[in-house]
């Protein structure tokens, strides 16, 4: 093992790699990092002094193959214990450790990277970083696309992760900082994710794992993100700064993440985000979002798992600070989420909207409020007085199976002089399966408070199960177990609401003998839902609010007639895209009549056994056959004697 340590009040880094440059630091046995150690301990902690990297200041490339890196204490702004800087700069992490960096001052890392750099994380581990608590915007990784005090130009810097683990830091923002709080730029900070472990980090303000923060990206491709803890997202926090540097100057939400670069995108692809904990703390919005908490306009949740966070007041899964943001979810499972007032599944504010399409969309279903005082097992909408923030919800789901919504208590409107702000069960009677009342359909635009059970079978369950990408489970808050909004949910794609109408064709059936039927819908192999075909609607009924078919993957829609007396077959579907409209023909015509089954033929009877007379006579067959036989060869010579007669009188004649 060898130690490398620098001098008491040493103020420069330990290395410099210059523009083309290339430095490899590893050990002679891969995996063990104890062979070598780089030591900072005894290093200046002025503020005044240091380069930007302690251990290695990167301007060209930088390979961290093995070894440990240990006891940075950064002092000064725009620094790490390595410091990636520039365009030209690249730092490459296969295995090594960096620990025990020590964060006294703002924009600091362990790892540090700059304008226009870039770094790669296939192994290794970047632990036990810590932080000066009066220190911000800093984590264990820092990316950062602005120019710094080190006199480096601003530029696009990037961070990609396939591989190693960011653990048991604790910082500004956990275990990844990527972004700014200025909002006056041209270049972003982007870190993709696509394997390795962001675990165990602790945020004192937002993003346990990872914050995302102004001229920033966040692209969520694989990996897990876990048992991170944070007062704002426990998990991953996205931040455009809108609500606080433009909205009161009269910016659009709009022209803010577009003409400034500011969209603080968090965009998930893959992976999981699990076990993560939204703490809460003095005020705001701390203690929401126990996964992923949501302050932008351009985020969205395409595939991977959130399941397992907890927050300690709103959105155990997933929640969006105010207006004017929405977050996009699609193709997404919402089920067995658990909320103690509110939600079980999904909880909004009364500033909070809230859209769940067929088409890509979600099946929010057999989530739990927990409680005779909760309402709302699967959906809570807070009532206020002139609210104008709606609510959609379709009367089908992720796949096309029919969920069927019934009141589930009652919530009070909000009465801010009274600290009910967040909404209140109004103790209304619960959702009783036995006593269901009357089901809720068509709650488009609807404005007023409201809180619901749904009602979904085993094969609509498991068809939105086959097609699902997104899975939000086992999430826990007091508000929104598993989704809470104080801006917009919409899950799915919109207006892409398509209709399957049947029609009955008869073939030979007289008037008087047809009889109604049951069409059931059949998406794939899930046989689901009834219509009737009978004179009164005649013998034509349509199937609504059904998915767009292109999207179902190798799952097609048609129907099936219920058990029947008829002979059955079915047209081809025909669509016109146009009109979003899909058509069969069922035809029925008369079973055959079938023949009579063949009666079976008698058993033959046994032939009756020879009589044995006698042991040395042995029977050798019928003596009735005997005479017989004996009697033909008589008249036979008899007829003989006849014709030879006959022929001599004629020869006699003759002569």
């Amino acid at each position: 093992p060898v130690t490398i340590s620098v001098k008491k009040n040493f103020n420069k880094s330990m290395f410099h790699v210059e523009e083309g440059g290339r430095l490899t630091v590893c050990t002679s046995t891969s995996g063990d990092n104890d062979l070598l150690i780089l030591d900072a301990s005894n290093a200046d902690k002025s503020s005044s002094t240091s380069d930007p990297g302690v251990f290695v200041w990167v301007k060209g490339t930088l390979f961290l193959k093995g070894g440990t890196l240990k006891n940075a204490s950064i002092g000064r702004g725009f620094s790490g214990a390595i410091g990636v800087t520039g365009k030209n700069a690249a730092f490459y992490m296969s295995d090594g450790k960096i620990t025990g960096t020590f964060l006294d001052n703002q924009y600091n890392g362990a790892v540090y990277i700059t304008g226009g750099a870039y770094f790669e994380m296939n192994g290794g581990t970047i632990c036990n970083t810590t932080s000066n608590p009066g220190q911000v915007n800093n984590a264990a990784v820092y990316v950062n696309p602005i120019s710094d005090g080190n006199n480096i130009s601003a530029g696009n810097s990037s961070f990609v992760m396939t591989g190693g683990e960011i653990a048991n830091n604790s910082a500004y923002s956990g275990g990844v900082w990527v972004g700014t709080h200025s909002p006056n730029y041209e270049n972003e900070a982007t870190f993709t994710m696509e394997g390795g472990k962001i675990s165990g980090n602790t945020a004192a303000f937002g993003g346990g794992g990872v914050g995302v923060f102004s001229a920033a990206n966040f692209y969520m491709k694989g990996g897990e993100i876990s048992k991170n803890t944070a007062p704002i997202g426990g998990g991953v926090a996205a931040y455009d700064m809108f609500k606080v540097a433009a909205e009161g100057a009269g910016f659009d939400i709009n022209e803010w993440g577009t003409k400034y670069h500011c969209p603080a995108r968090f965009e998930m692809t893959g992976g999981s985000i699990v076990n993560n904990h939204a703490v809460n703390g003095e005020g705001g919005d701390e203690g929401c979002g126990g996964g992923v908490y949501i302050a932008s306009n351009t985020s969205s949740i395409q595939s991977g798992i959130i399941s397992g966070n907890t927050a300690d007041r709103q959105g155990g899964g997933i929640y969006v600070g105010s207006t004017p943001y929405t977050l996009k979810i699609y193709d997404a499972i919402i089920t067995e989420n658990t909320a103690s007032i509110l939600g079980g599944g999904l909880w909004l504010c009364p500033t909070g909207d809230a859209t769940n399409t067929v088409t890509n969309g979600g099946a929010i279903y057999r989530n739990t409020a927990e409680g005779k005082d909760a309402a709302g097992d699967d959906f809570v909408a807070v009532p206020q007085n002139d609210k104008e923030h709606m609510v959609n919800l379709a009367d089908r789901m992720l796949g096309g199976g029919e969920v069927a919504w019934y009141k589930d208590g009652g919530v009070k409107s909000t009465e801010p002089e009274k600290g009910n702000v967040l909404g209140i069960p109004d103790g209304s009677p619960r959702y009783d399966r036995q006593n269901p009342g009357e089901r809720q359909t068509e709650i488009r635009d609807y404005v007023g408070g409201i809180a619901l059970k749904a009602e979904v079978n085993d094969v609509a369950a498991e068809l939105a199960k086959s097609q699902a990408k997104v899975f939000i489970t086992d999430n826990t808050s007091m508000r929104g177990g598993g989704i809470g909004s104080n801006g917009a949910v919409l899950i799915g794609t919109p207006q892409d609401e398509w209709t399957l109408r049947v029609s009955k064709a008869w073939d030979g059936v007289k008037e008087q003998d047809k009889k109604a039927v049951s069409i059931r819908l059949k998406i794939g192999e899930y046989v689901l839902d009834a219509i009737t075909l009978d004179k009164s609607n005649n013998w034509t009924a349509s199937f609504t609010q059904l998915p767009n078919p292109d999207t179902l993957g190798e799952l097609s829609i048609t129907v099936v007639e219920d058990e029947t007396e008829y002979v059955v077959s079915y047209s081809e579907v025909t669509r016109d895209d146009n009109t979003k409209t899909m058509f069969i023909i069922v035809t029925n015509k008369e079973k055959p009549l079938e023949p009579d089954e063949p009666s079976e033929p008698d058993e033959p009877s046994e032939p009756e056994k020879p009589k044995d007379d006698s042991p040395d006579n042995p029977q050798t067959g019928d003596n009735n056959n005997l005479v017989l036989w004996f009697t033909l060869i008589g008249i036979g010579t008899a007829g003989l004697s006849v014709s030879f007669h006959l022929q001599k009188r004629r020869r006699s004649a003759n002569k």
